[in-house]
């Protein structure tokens, strides 16, 4: 995905959120998305999008929050302390992307996934948050219990995929397995041609029949 378009309905499609304002709802979470879309690289691709209610910690470190009566990782977040509908996307280039348009404020943040410390998902009844650390940013993202099970599983995937080198959307543990399959159809095939070798020099040999050598033939093919 590389289009606004793309995202908002990639995120619509599998549920992953939705920009309840009235009227304008729609529209107002492509103009998120279109930030993201200007913000990626020439071959930068998007590998999943969602949408969700952002809570950021701007202007404070760790120190601030654990010096407070609730500290970043207890607090409970709640719909009224978000700051408004955003658009998030994990792309090939190992990034988080998340952005917010407002008509005079467009606020677009990329966050290396290596840089990701924390995936903290907490949830209730029927909401619930996932809060992500990173070296020197703090936020949150709410929404149903459900998506943010979904966002915790696409983030911890996305970590999972740029320490192993492919954003495919594959962990590593699954690279391994796929290249070990590769690793066994490579080592079958070059037994098979030595047999096809051995099984001709037999019959170019008279060691055995032409219906011999199409026999065996045939069972190795088939």
């Amino acid at each position: 995905m590389q289009t606004a378009e793309e995202m908002y309905y990639y995120a619509r499609r599998h549920k992953l959120g939705f920009n309840w304002t009235p009227l304008i709802g729609g529209w107002l979470q492509k103009r998120h998305f279109k930030l993201i879309e200007e913000s990626l690289l020439d071959k930068e691709r998007v590998l999943v999008s969602f949408i969700g209610r952002h809570r950021a910690w701007e202007g404070q470190t760790r120190s601030d929050y654990n010096s407070e009566p609730q500290s970043f990782e207890n607090e409970k977040i709640r719909y009224r302390d978000t700051q408004g509908f955003y658009a998030y996307a994990i792309t090939t280039e190992q990034r988080l992307i998340y952005a917010h348009w407002r008509p005079l404020h467009h606020d677009a943040t990329n966050i290396p996934l290596s840089n990701i410390n924390n995936v903290n998902p907490e949830t209730y009844l029927i909401f619930g948050s996932v809060k992500v650390e990173t070296f020197g940013d703090y936020f949150s993202v709410f929404w149903t219990k459900r998506v943010i099970r979904q966002i915790t599983k696409m983030i911890q995937q996305g970590i999972s995929d740029s320490k192993d080198g492919i954003m495919d959307g594959r962990g590593a543990s699954e690279h391994s397995t796929v290249q070990k399959r590769v690793q066994d159809v490579r080592y079958d095939t070059k037994a098979l041609y030595q047999s096809l070798r051995e099984a001709k020099q037999a019959l170019d040999e008279g060691l055995i029949t032409e219906a011999e050598y199409e026999a065996y033939k045939q069972k190795l093919l088939s």
